[in-house]
């Protein structure tokens, strides 16, 4: 990812250096060969400052450690034996299972053969605070080849680790990398990949590992790679430990350890033997071991026993923030009367959306029945879900028990989640447990069903699924998560339906805390741990346990300010807890989760670390650099002071461009264009500008054809964003205050010409009785299924009869490409047509939180909440949706965009349009300057807009003269204007008529190309036609088409006037 044209890297860490300022300088522990402190680091590692010890010999004063430490070094356990940790009797949350330990590796980009890079250096570093540690891997991978090459690294992380730190070597020195959202790193990395240039970045991905791509590896040369985590160290029966599931099976030439312990009494302990295993000495207050090898491999975990590490409750830190930080932990058993809860009614909410098609729907039915056959008597509310939930089957248990079998085993997997559907309807009987079947991958609406009024038990098996969602939706209601993919059926129904022993409160006195995580209640499965900000000198905590909301046990812990040390690793931790909470739902707290991670440094499912080579860079994308670059982030920060100045006159500016194309489109509606009766256009002679000047002195000057040349078929690997724009099909009418200058308002017809594709499923499907359509639907999927167009079009047969059915058919999209932005804009679209403006307002939400850098998304979601506002009941409910719209409008007349010139008038347009019916719905202020408010009404206006980025489409109007109106003539004797084209993709391209003269318009589309016409199976047209815009008897018409050719035009419609 990063481009640089640098030789070899041969990075070390700092250990063997100096120690800190004050400290007593000490000898390396260890080294291969005897020798003393190898050679200074040419690479030199902000992520890394370990200090030598002092040299103590460790007293064993545990119990059994000598014994335990003995029979290690005769037998070493593999990872995957390691003691279970620590369980009460009663347990509710899913269990860890053992996993093979994988391997970083690099492999290299593009290589058939997957070609893994060896490591040449390894520096791991461990510092351990309390129960925290903090581990920091440094890794050299070297090129053999003669050639340069592009790598992918994955660093796999143990369980419940966060990374906290990254960075990738330039000119020498590794660079620090800087928290930005996911979405500002993609942003980013297409811009500079545009230049040529590939940025470093790093990603959390699945299964809690660490990725990023490494470019270039020189030929005969190497790169480093630095990554840090914090995590909990382990809880088993035998103590406490820290354990580092890492190998490097091949020799590595260079490999460096150091484990410092700090605070701690007794001497850790690091389990094996041999160079790899040293002795831990007294170094200030803490202990530490370390080691450095040469040409040795890790064959086994790196494990180490700190003995005393359960006997300190309590940490505290001083941050960098100025705060005090504390984690605290407390351990309770549960009551040995937690028996199963008295259950007489169940209610089964299972997912049957189209995701959930491939999981293992045979474990999941046996497993539900056998744990209700153990129940007894029992009523079962069986309700399907999907984008919208089934009416409840009610059945009686073991009557109807073979009936529950074959309705579960005849559900059909369509459809997208709607797990907010999952809620108890009001007046419903409530349940006494809640059992929910699904992935939790709310894909279209909302994702939380509020309060089900019973403890909720969900289980999943899928491999993709939102586990921290489920496990909120469990834990707030009393309720488990089980995961099938670590537990086996006997292990789920021997906890399912049972009670939570569970941390419920913390509570204060003599002081004060603030800031506590994780949320509770918090299944303790063993000890718990509390973090959070300590406000004043001391305070004592009061953790209560219990049962169903009952406490049943209390633990008290003191908190005294005086005995913090200082460092981030536990607000860290804090972040850490804190983002848990976050995750149960990404989307609503995106932003706290970009904060909380900026705030400390911590990488997030929605941020990554991004490594930036040169100044420039971090001032175009407003990264600031890392705190490593001390001087450069010091230019960055006088740039910016001086470019905040700037910014001002940048705005001025800006206004003052925006001002002269609104002064240019007020004149072009203020013109009256003048023309004989009758008047038909001769292409052979066309018009001059003087024939089109007004009696008022003369209309705007024609545009001059673009001179931009047509796109022909674009070059790219991937499918590009797409992008809707519209309202639905039908306008209610205007109330009096919506009263404009109308001129003399023409009766108007429109006819846009039907949809209608010929396609083999299609014809299937109407060749077959409506009553059994579906289950051809069904059939036709396993063909088609992977293609939006299919649910596009089967989706408006199905609305014909059954809207419900339509509606869930069309709801696939969303399921077809999770956070894909093409395929949610063609779909929010027609839920718009459809009238399902909620449901449409939450999927433009969503495009634009993936695609904030293009105007369209801003325009998108404005004009259906305007639309939404237009349908309220109420202005008190139409007045949230108008003012938003407002300011969404307003960001795209001011804001900078890198392409879409002269969006700023359609919006522009579109805001004086919805002002007066959002001041009479109580918006107070004007969002712009003054000069830019003033209501344009038309006779005719025509938006297109498409789904696709770099596609080259054209509105073209055929007016009743006869004259053509288009991007290259612009301007019509009777005064139709078309605005500026965009070949670059998406649209809006509007057509504007203020007076029409009478007869048929023909309205068409030229598409001339697209890279990303693949992406559907073609490129998906949305044209929205108004007469009497602006006016009370306003009419507006909605209709999709798809396009496949290139060089295609096509007829979308005609308007008689």
């Amino acid at each position: 990812m990063l481009h640089t044209s640098r030789g070899a890297r041969s990075p070390r860490s700092d250990a063997c250096r100096s120690p800190p300022t004050g400290g007593d300088s000490a000898p390396c522990r260890t080294s291969s060969g005897g020798r003393g402190c190898p050679s200074p680091a040419r690479v030199k590692s902000p992520l890394h400052a370990a200090r030598p010890p002092h040299r103590q010999e460790p007293t064993l004063r545990h119990p059994a450690l000598a014994a335990l430490a003995a029979a290690y070094l005769l037998a070493t356990p593999p990872a995957d034996a390691a003691a279970p940790r620590r369980t009460p009797p009663v347990a509710g949350a899913d269990a860890d299972a053992a996993r093979p330990v994988p391997t970083p590796t690099l492999i290299v980009t593009g290589d058939p053969k997957r070609e893994r890079l060896g490591v040449t250096r390894a520096d791991i570093a461990v510092r351990v605070v309390g129960r925290l540690a903090e581990t920091r891997l440094t890794l050299t991978f070297a090129n053999p080849h003669e050639r340069a090459l592009a790598g992918d690294l994955t660093v796999p992380l143990p369980e419940g680790a966060t990374v906290s730190g990254y960075a990738l070597d330039v000119d020498g020195r590794l660079v620090d990398g800087v928290i930005v959202t996911k979405d500002e790193a993609r942003h980013v990395f297409e811009q500079e990949v545009r230049k040529g240039v590939d940025p470093g970045i790093a990603e959390w991905v699945g299964g809690n590992a660490f990725r990023t791509r490494v470019f270039p590896i020189p030929a005969h040369g190497a790169r480093t790679v630095a990554v840090r985590w914090v995590a909990e160290l382990a809880e088993r029966d035998d103590g406490t430990w820290y354990q580092l599931p890492l190998r490097l099976p091949d020799p590595v030439a260079d490999l460096h350890l150091r484990v410092e312990v700090v605070r701690a009494v007794e001497a850790p302990v690091m389990l094996g033997r041999g160079r790899l295993a040293p002795a831990f000495g007294r170094w200030h207050d803490s202990w530490v071991a370390e080691a450095t090898v040469k040409g040795a491999a890790l064959e086994k975990d790196l494990a180490v026993l700190i003995p005393d590490a359960g006997r300190r409750p309590v940490q505290l830190e001083r941050a960098p923030d100025g705060r005090t930080y504390f984690v605290a932990r407390a351990a309770a058993e549960a009551p040995a009367g937690a028996g199963a809860l008295a259950i007489n009614r169940v209610r089964l909410v299972w997912d049957a959306s189209r995701s959930r098609e491939g999981a293992d729907h045979e474990r999941e039915i046996g497993l539900v029945t056998r744990w209700l056959d153990g129940l007894g008597p029992v009523t079962v509310d069986l309700v399907a879900l999907r984008n919208d939930a089934d009416p409840p089957l009610t059945l009686a248990l073991p009557r109807d028990r073979a009936r529950l079998a074959l309705t579960l085993r005849s559900l059909a997997y369509d459809g997208a989640t709607t797990l907010a559907a999952a809620a108890l309807p009001p007046g419903a009987t409530a349940p006494d447990v809640t059992v929910l079947i699904s992935d939790g991958m709310s894909d279209l609406g909302g994702a939380d069903p509020g309060d089900l009024r019973s403890p909720v038990f969900a289980l999943n098996g899928d491999a993709t699924a939102n586990h921290a969602l489920l496990r909120d939706l469990a834990q707030r209601s009393g309720g488990a998560y089980f995961n099938l993919a670590r537990l086996g059926d006997d292990a789920v129904l021997a906890r399912l339906g049972r009670p939570v022993f569970s941390l419920l409160a913390v509570r204060a006195s003599d002081g004060e805390v603030s800031h506590l995580a994780p949320r509770l209640p918090e299944p303790a499965l063993g000890p718990v741990a509390v973090a959070g900000v300590l406000e004043g000198e001391r305070a004592t905590l009061t953790l209560e346990f219990g049962v169903a909301g009952k406490v049943t046990h209390r633990e008290q812990v003191t908190l005294r300010a005086a005995d913090a040390g200082t460092g981030d690793l536990l607000s860290r931790f804090w972040a850490q807890q804190e983002l848990r909470g976050l995750l149960a739902r990404p989307e609503e707290n995106a932003a706290a989760i970009a904060a909380l991670g900026r705030a400390h440094g911590i990488v997030t499912p929605g941020t990554s670390l991004i490594v930036l080579e040169r100044l420039e860079q971090y001032l175009a994308h407003d990264i600031r650099p890392p705190a490593s670059l001390e001087e450069m982030r010091a230019d960055w920060d006088r740039t910016q002071a001086e470019r905040a100045t700037a910014a001002k006159v940048q705005g001025a500016s800006k206004l003052e461009h925006v001002l002269g194309l609104w002064e240019r489109e007020v004149k072009w509606w203020d013109t009256r264009f003048t023309y004989p009766k009758g008047f038909k256009y001769r292409p052979e002679q066309p018009a001059t500008g003087e024939d089109r000047r007004a009696a008022n002195g003369g209309g705007p000057p024609v545009e001059s054809p673009r001179t931009v040349e047509r796109l022909e078929a674009r070059s790219s690997d991937e499918p590009r964003d797409a992008r809707p724009a519209p309202e639905p099909m039908e306008e209610r009418a205007r109330k009096k205050s919506d009263e404009a200058d109308t001129d003399d308002a023409p009766q108007a017809a429109i006819a846009l010409t039907k949809w209608d594709p010929e396609t083999p499923y299609l014809r299937a499907l109407k060749a077959t009785a409506p009553g059994n359509r579906y289950k051809v639907y069904l059939e036709q999927r396993a063909t088609y299924g992977g293609s939006p167009g299919f649910y596009l079009d089967c989706a408006d047969l199905f609305a014909k009869d059954d809207p419900r059915l339509g509606l869930r058919v069309l709801s696939n999209v969303a399921e077809l490409r999770l956070e894909d932005p093409a395929l949610l804009r063609v779909l929010a679209h027609r839920l718009t047509q459809l009238e399902r403006l909620d449901l449409a307002a939450g999927v433009f939400e969503v495009v634009l939180r993936l695609r904030p850098e293009e105007p369209q998304s801003y325009r998108d979601l404005a004009l259906v909440l305007a639309h939404r506002a237009r349908a309220a009941t109420s202005p008190e409910a139409a007045r949230p949706d108008y003012q938003r719209a407002s300011e969404l409008l307003a960001r795209v007349v001011m804001g900078t965009w890198d392409r879409f010139d002269e969006i700023e008038l359609i919006a522009l347009v579109e805001l004086n349009d919805l002002w007066p019916r959002a001041k009479a719905a109580g918006v107070a202020a004007w969002p712009l300057d003054p000069r830019l408010e003033k209501r344009l009404d038309m006779d005719v206006r025509i938006v297109m807009t498409w789904d696709a980025d770099m596609t080259d489409m054209d509105l073209h109007v055929l007016e009743a003269s006869d004259e053509e109106a288009y991007y290259g003539h612009n301007l019509t004797t009777i005064g139709g204007k078309v605005s500026r084209d965009f070949t670059q993709g998406y649209g809006p391209e509007e057509y504007s008529l203020r007076r029409a003269m009478h007869g048929t318009y023909k309205i068409k589309s030229h598409f001339y190309g697209s890279s990303a016409a693949d992406l559907i199976g073609a490129v998906t047209l949305q044209v929205d036609v108004y007469t009497n815009f602006g006016r009370p008897s306003e009419k507006r018409r909605s209709l999709t088409f798809r396009l496949t050719d290139r060089k295609e035009e096509f007829v979308l419609g005609e308007i008689e006037l």
